[in-house]
C-alpha cells in the first residue's frame, strides 16, 4: 500500500532509487520497500500517460481500480497526480 509517507520518502530522494538504496536511514528503509517504489513510478508514468490522453477509456478504467487499491488515502492519491503533472 502506498502512503503519504512512502511518497515523502521518494520525493526526499528525488525519485532516484539508488540514492534510496545507498542513503536511506534504517527508518526509511523499514518504511519503503523495492516494490513500493516500483509502484510509485509506475502509478506516476501511467497517470502521466493517461492525463495525456494517449491511453483508452478502459486503461483508464484500469489505472483508477489500481490506484484506488493501492493508494492508501485521499493525500497520497493527491500527491500521485501532482507528481504525475510536474514531470
Amino acid at each position: 500500500m502506498i502512503t503519504a509517507e512512502k511518497i515523502n520518502i521518494y520525493l526526499k530522494y528525488r525519485g532516484d532509487i539508488d540514492a534510496w538504496a545507498r542513503l536511506a536511514k534504517n527508518r526509511e528503509a523499514k518504511i519503503m520497500t523495492d516494490s513500493d517504489w516500483q509502484l510509485i513510478d509506475d502509478f506516476i508514468q501511467i497517470t502521466q500517460l493517461v492525463e495525456s490522453g494517449k491511453a483508452s477509456n478502459g486503461f483508464e478504467e484500469k489505472l483508477k481500480r489500481n490506484l484506488e487499491v493501492g493508494v492508501s488515502k485521499d493525500e497520497a492519491l493527491k500527491m500521485i497526480y501532482k507528481l504525475a503533472r510536474k514531470s
